[in-house]
């Protein structure tokens, strides 16, 4: 039986307004609460206008940050106190962002998508490159998930836990998982109603009181810190299953270059595997297509992919991600 692994990047959140790396930062710049986000970029950056500021891209910001605390270096005008802070208050305010999208979720294609994975609950896994809970909310309905590694739920049930009801594999964590920097302890929470989110800094250890919970969140930043011990077991739980798989599904992924441990996880698995079917979704259609522009970044990202899976079985299509996840044909026989 042909098992498929899914990738999902931003496009895949794309329907559901969740924002893209590009516009996160619009988002919380523009907002009137997030004096301390503005601060942070017009200190590092020297940008006063805050339309100026929303320019800047996310990757900048958060690589800036992570080299020097990673270091235990300063920089001007910032001690290791503000660092730490101006980081935090980051995290904050991207986690309160997607909070606000979410609340007003509507599950859309997204139901119709989960019940056609459910129903052929043996023929695929599930790689996730997004914060956001909207493969948790719609696979499991407050059920428990599968993360592929060991987490606590933030709050004890008198109900026993019920068994699992897919495995989804959260590459660069999740909005919905909170660590204890002291004991290591990694907690989430599900939610029936709503894609969860819980806020970071908000909730203490129930372990080790007096230590607040902290997201677990890997920025988009060109030293990504990939040690916590339960991502480990998560990136080498996505390397069993696409080392599986006879068919990978990219969806609204562009394979950007800076994501190298990404493309290392898929160089490991991919290597000696010459009939590996390779399948990617790409927003948008060539109706869509509005200028020459758009055309050459698609065609960059095209470009990409060729070059790293060479002559395997590779095919596009330029269609939405609600189209896909509605066309079972293209889910399971492309």
């Amino acid at each position: 039986m042909t098992e498929t692994v899914f990738i999902f990047g931003a496009g895949f959140s794309a329907p559901a307004r969740m924002p893209v790396q590009a516009d996160i930062m619009r988002s919380i710049i523009t907002r009137a609460s997030q004096e301390g986000p503005r601060h942070t970029i017009s200190s590092l950056f020297h940008i006063l206008v805050a339309e100026e500021m929303t320019e800047v891209p996310l990757e900048d910001v958060f690589t800036m940050l992570d080299r020097a605390r990673n270091a235990r270096e300063t920089l001007r005008g910032f001690t290791h106190v503000a660092l730490e802070s101006s980081y935090q208050t980051l995290i904050a305010a991207i986690v309160a962002e997607f909070d606000r999208r979410l609340a007003t979720f509507d599950a859309g294609p997204y139901g119709q998508f989960a019940d056609q994975l459910l129903a052929h609950p043996n023929r695929w896994s599930l790689v996730t490159l997004n914060w956001d809970t909207i493969p948790d909310f719609v696979l499991a309905g407050g059920a428990p998930i599968d993360y592929g590694c060991d987490l606590l739920p933030l709050e004890a049930s008198p109900v026993p836990p019920k068994a699992a009801v897919a495995t989804l594999l959260k590459l660069h964590g999740s909005l919905n998982w909170l660590v204890c920097t002291s004991c290591g302890r990694l907690f989430s929470k599900m939610d029936a109603a709503r894609p969860p989110v819980l806020l970071p800094l908000a909730r203490a250890c129930p372990h080790c009181p007096g230590t607040m919970l902290e997201s677990v969140i890997i920025t988009p930043t060109l030293v990504k810190d990939l040690g916590l011990t339960q991502l480990k077991a998560v990136w080498h739980r996505a390397l069993l299953a696409l080392q599986r798989a006879t068919r990978v599904v990219f969806v609204g992924y562009s394979l950007p270059l800076a994501d190298f441990e990404v493309r290392y996880l898929l160089l490991r698995s991919i290597l000696g595997r010459a009939r590996l079917s390779i399948r990617v979704v790409l927003y948008p259609p060539d109706a869509l297509l509005r200028d020459e522009r758009a055309r050459i970044q698609r065609e960059e990202i095209v470009q990409r992919y060729r070059t790293f899976f060479g002559t395997r079985d590779l095919d596009f299509a330029f269609r939405d991600a609600a189209s896909f996840m509605t066309d079972p044909i293209a889910l399971w026989d492309w």
